[in-house]
């Protein structure tokens, strides 16, 4: 696999009120699957991608509130072995107003309108809430509505026997609900949610007990609801030179599928949703650098339980950072979706410049 990126974006601030930021980016993709090693002659997928994006995002303030409002456009292409030559268009808009005047609660209400070239025109309005009921506790509650379009992947794969696309496809169409209290005193700050989402049309791989391949199928309906807890714990006084803070979190999901027409057919990815998911961030700071240590225990619907360890050390030069990283330290085996094996340990070296004027 091949990935190359760039993004230039800029602020400006046209007057008091009025504030503007373009920006542009574009990603190129190419991936070489091979699914028999030695020969390539079969089950072989070559794929090359582009997406160009352009967008423009404006604030305007005002003493009872502020709006946002931006436009962008999205153009992709692909040119595959089994997939083939497609290409589409997509325009967004949006509005959105937040406003503080009412004592103690916070307002964020707004909408996106969307235009894609094979799937028509969609509204996605949504709101954000939040009241201090003092200075410690808050409460949060947020609605909203979204959709995800099918890919060229679950659209068009001509991959036979094991795998078909479907070009009749329905873009997926949710809804969500979140609660949620937090708590922040001193050193520490906590986070505790529940959550509700519906899908319409979820999109999942299946195929017939006895038959092959597996095509992709739009299901009645998908819903999942589940919890989270968040803490955040400094241990250290602000002013100290060296720092440590922990980060631990635990999520419980509950997915099933409503009205279930293919109950008699096998599914690639809904069985392997997460169930239960714990994790632990620890970091020390001191002075120009970093260490970071990311645990995470993930249990799935129909694989074994397994728990991942990351680390990263880091150094900040003035404006340039530089780190290291061991992902998957001790080299676990697990799965996460369909039968593909996930990587072993791996490392990596990376810098950061950050260019001011």
């Amino acid at each position: 696999m091949k990935t190359a990126f760039a993004t230039i974006q800029s602020k400006h601030k046209l007057s008091n009120a009025l504030t503007i930021s373009p920006r542009i980016s574009n990603r190129y993709n190419e991936d070489d699957y091979r699914y028999f090693r030695h020969d390539l002659s079969k089950a072989r997928s070559q794929h090359y991608n582009n997406a160009f994006m352009a967008e423009l995002n404006a604030t305007y303030e005002q003493n009872y509130g502020s709006f946002g409002l931006g436009v962008e456009s999205r153009f992709e292409n692909i040119n595959s072995s089994n997939i083939g030559k497609h290409s589409r268009e997509n325009y967004g808009a949006y509005v959105e107003f937040k406003t503080e005047m009412i004592k103690n609660l916070f307002i964020n209400v707004g909408t996106y309108l969307n235009y894609n070239s094979d799937y028509n025109w969609q509204v996605f309005p949504g709101i954000d809430l939040g009241y201090d009921i003092n200075n410690h506790w808050k409460l949060i509650f947020n609605a909203g509505s979204s959709q995800r379009i099918p890919s060229f992947t679950d659209l068009y794969l001509n991959q036979r026997p094991a795998n078909i696309g479907n070009s009749s496809l329905q873009a997926e169409r949710a809804k969500q609900v979140e609660g949620a209290i937090k708590y922040t005193s001193g050193n520490v700050i906590a986070q505790a949610g529940y959550f509700y989402r519906t899908i319409n049309d979820f999109i999942d791989w299946t195929r017939n007990l006895n038959t092959e391949p597996w095509q992709p199928q739009n299901m009645d309906n998908n819903e999942v609801q589940g919890f989270n807890v968040n803490f955040r714990i400094n241990i250290n006084p602000q002013n100290s030179i060296t720092k440590y803070y922990a980060v631990i979190g635990y999520s419980y999901l509950n997915p099933r599928i409503k009205n279930n027409t293919t109950e008699n057919n096998l599914s690639k990815y809904t069985i392997e949703s997460l169930r239960n998911q714990a994790n632990l961030n620890f970091t020390i700071s001191h002075r120009d650098w970093s260490f970071t240590t990311a645990n995470r225990f993930n249990e799935r619907l129909s694989y074994k339980s397994y728990f991942i360890s990351d680390v990263r050390l880091a150094r900040q030069i003035d404006k340039l950072n530089l780190y290291v990283d061991a992902q998957n330290l001790f080299n676990v085996k697990y799965i996460e979706a369909g039968a593909v094996p996930m990587p072993g340990t791996w490392y990596s070296l990376g810098a950061k410049y950050t260019i001011a004027y």
